[in-house]
């Protein structure tokens, strides 16, 4: 949404930057929203599909031109990059053979033996802050799932080591941004120099949008929901809740005293697991 990019714009803008990059740029749109915002400078999009390279140039004429290269980012020359916005693949499966060069760079500039099973976003994460030049910005719109999984505990390890994300920005899960997602999503806020803690932002979706607006463009007037030193932060619990209110739990009981909840595997084929009527009897239960 336009809402959602301008505000992305307005962060990397901040910064001045001599260059702006966002490597996974489909139609071009984030570029787009900060050449609206009034940037004059290079514009820099890599996109795998053909077809949306080509659209994407027939789309963007305008000054100043927004260069969209037909190729994988992923393999791109590792070059530091003035700034960054973006809006990385998200892929729920996948295996993916990463070439060797990608996880020597990773290991050696952030400390991560990453798998063909990382979801590629995480990898944009990782490559994109590692290469930002001091000084510079990113902004990021990806799922927020990550927050609360157990496969997220790298990503947020990686986050609380480099303490470059200044601002996450959680938006409320009945208000989706994309409304024809399966997912919600958050937006991370990312600084080119370490920063002493996390600001946490709960926000509604477009009823919050001016707040959204204010604080991309550092205007804000209200104070984040949280502001949690790095220091503090646990990479293992669920950074979804954080700067929630806590509850009160005085007088109730844990699950676990009552027994034990185990999930089975996840199918449709619900034949497999539904008892016949005759079962149902047979184990003296009623429909």
């Amino acid at each position: 949404p336009r809402w959602i990019a301008e505000g992305m714009a307005d962060w990397v803008l901040a910064c001045k930057p001599s260059a702006i990059v966002d490597p996974a740029c489909g139609f071009g749109v984030l570029l787009d929203a900060c050449r609206r915002r009034g940037y004059r400078g290079q514009l820099i999009g890599y996109e795998i599909d053909e077809g949306l390279v080509r659209r994407g140039r027939e789309g963007y004429l305008g000054k100043p031109v927004i260069d969209i290269r037909c190729a994988d980012f992923l393999a791109t020359p590792k070059d530091a990059i003035p700034a960054a916005i973006v809006n990385p693949p998200y892929n729920r499966f996948q295996r993916r053979e990463l070439p060797a060069d990608i996880r020597l760079e990773l290991a050696r500039e952030a400390g991560l033996l990453v798998s063909g099973y990382t979801n590629q976003y995480a990898l944009f994460l990782y490559l994109v802050l590692t290469r930002l030049r001091s000084g510079g910005r990113a902004a990021f719109i990806v799922p927020s799932e990550f927050l609360a999984t157990g496969y997220g505990v790298q990503v947020k390890k990686f986050l609380a080591t480099n303490r470059r994300l200044r601002h996450l920005i959680l938006f409320d899960t009945e208000d989706r941004v994309f409304p024809e997602a399966a997912t919600t999503a958050c937006v991370l806020l990312f600084e080119g120099e370490p920063t002493d803690a996390l600001e946490v932002w709960h926000l509604s979706g477009v009823g919050d949008a001016p707040v959204y607006a204010e604080l991309c463009g550092e205007r804000s007037l209200r104070q984040a929901d949280a502001r949690i030193p790095y220091d503090q932060l646990d990479v293992e619990s669920n950074w979804q809740g954080l700067g929630c209110v806590d509850f009160d739990l005085k007088g109730f009981v844990a699950l676990s005293e009552f027994g034990d909840v185990k999930r089975g595997i996840a199918t449709g084929a619900n034949e497999f697991f539904v008892l016949k009527p005759s079962e149902a009897l047979k184990n003296g239960l009623t429909s």
